[in-house]
């Protein structure tokens, strides 16, 4: 319902519905994007910090569970980075260390 109202459709509810639902599409398919933008530079970043350097997939992948990991573990905390690029990059990479380290770890 707030998205209808954010966008003008409360009034004209069923000629803009399709275009609401489209528009709210659109936002989620962003958001996933930036979500993997991000994992992929946090999980980049932390092969630089830790020294191992992967590939592309590979640093997709430890970004995206460092960010859940990371989001996970400030959270418990009581440690919130802010919003936006910074911050979830920031939670992303802290996130994504804590992994390679855990992993360094377990392949010891």
């Amino acid at each position: 319902m707030r998205a209808r109202a954010v966008l003008g459709c409360e009034s004209h509810y069923t000629v803009c519905e399709s275009t609401c639902k489209n528009r709210a599409r659109r936002e989620r398919q962003i958001e996933i994007l930036w979500f993997l933008l991000i994992g992929t530079v946090a999980g980049w970043m932390a092969g630089m910090i830790m020294g191992s350097r992967g590939e592309l997939i590979g640093n997709i992948i430890v970004g995206v569970i460092g960010a859940v990991l990371g989001g996970y573990l400030l959270g418990m905390a009581g440690v919130a980075l802010g919003g936006g690029l910074v911050g979830s990059l920031l939670t992303a990479l802290i996130g994504a260390v804590v992994l390679l380290f855990m992993v360094g770890l377990i392949r010891k």
